[in-house]
């Protein structure tokens, strides 16, 4: 039996794993460093998340609206591509193709607000 506490990276990927929807995987820094993932090679989903993060920042700060926190990108087989922001992070989740996306979105950003550090109340 492995004794050893699980990592920071290793719990997200474990609790992510667990929302209803989530086929695959890949959480990456802006700079496109991967931090963790579910899939055998994360370098094409990881190119993809970092390209499409960056871009829509780029594209609300040009427009002037808020931050971006969810892009979803939909695909013909309905293995939908979904797109979060997280601080400096971007996550991106390929859907299940038999599930509901609304469902998927609300609950990672569920998941992911529950990670955000809460602002002290005086």
């Amino acid at each position: 039996m492995d004794t050893r506490k699980a990592s920071a990276s290793e719990r997200f990927a474990r609790r992510i794993s667990q929302i209803d929807g989530v086929a695959s995987f890949v959480l990456v820094r802006r700079d496109g460093r991967v931090i963790t993932h579910n899939l055998d090679d994360p370098d094409d989903l990881a190119a993809l998340t970092t390209l499409c993060g960056l871009q829509a920042d780029s594209i609300a700060r040009a427009l002037g609206f808020s931050q971006i926190d969810t892009l979803m990108l939909r695909r013909k087989e309905k293995e939908h591509l979904a797109l979060f922001k997280l601080d400096r992070y971007f996550l991106g989740i390929i859907q299940r193709p038999d599930s509901d996306s609304e469902k998927l979105a609300q609950d990672v950003r569920s998941f992911l607000a529950t990670l955000k550090p809460r602002t002290p109340r005086n």
